[in-house]
């Protein structure tokens, strides 16, 4: 039995691991799993040079990048890379022939990088996701994992977990919980704290104000069903 994953952190231990990829279905979790991951090294690894692409909440230390051609040119790093399949047209063959060919030569070990690739599950086709290392999933519609590629394999020998369920259509698990597999071994259930400062929709105000319940409706957000439902009582 292999060592078992009890923090994403370990991930970045492992000197086998070059490219991970992070996937989830839309707001889910998936960059606060990418902001989590940065606050661990910058906490543990301060020397670690650290960049980014698509990340919508700044962080010091944290070098941005905007093409390929930059993406090309980095050493000794670390490379967070948000939905990156607006920075290549996964459905133009070329291009994504070419970012393959970027992926290859970033993690080589003349370049000596660990890259990490977020996306939706239909993001990773056969060629990308057979460069993963390793696999940080949150709640994801398993229909939308492309067939016959490397994850869609994976994710049938899965049978659920814990905390971690597997249904017919979704791999669905709590906000603050991923599912860690480092190819060819078991998968882990893992903590991934809320990062409150990088959360760059807490301050969205509401959409739907209500004008005749005044602030006990308004303040119902983050609440489950049975307190929504008594509050709404109180209010009437």
């Amino acid at each position: 039995m292999n060592k078992r994953i009890t923090a994403i952190s370990e991930l970045f231990r492992d000197k086998s691991i070059r490219v991970i990829g992070i996937i989830s279905d839309p707001n889910q979790g998936k960059s606060n799993t990418i902001y989590h991951c940065i606050q661990e090294i910058q906490e543990h690894a301060s020397q670690t040079r650290i960049y980014s692409y698509g990340l919508h909440t700044k962080f010091d230390g944290v070098w941005d990048i905007h093409s390929i051609s930059e993406l090309e040119t980095i050493t000794n790093g670390v490379i967070f890379v948000d939905e990156w399949a607006d920075l290549v047209d996964t459905d133009n063959r070329r291009q994504a022939k070419k970012f393959e060919k970027t992926m290859r030569t970033i993690y080589h070990p003349y370049k000596n990088n660990i890259v990490i690739l977020c996306g939706l599950a239909r993001n990773f086709n056969a060629r990308i996701s057979g460069m993963l290392h390793a696999i940080i999933f949150k709640q994801t519609t398993l229909v939308d994992i492309v067939q016959r590629s490397p994850v869609y394999n994976i994710m049938k020998e899965y049978e659920g977990g814990m905390l971690v369920q597997k249904g017919s259509s979704v791999l669905t698990m709590p906000k603050n919980i991923a599912l860690v597999h480092k190819v060819g071994q078991q998968f882990d259930e893992v903590e991934v704290p809320y990062v409150e400062a990088a959360d760059s929709k807490r301050h969205n105000p509401d959409i739907v104000k209500w004008d005749d319940l005044g602030d006990s409706m308004n303040d119902v957000r983050g609440h489950g069903e049975f307190d929504l439902a008594e509050r709404i009582k109180a209010a009437i």
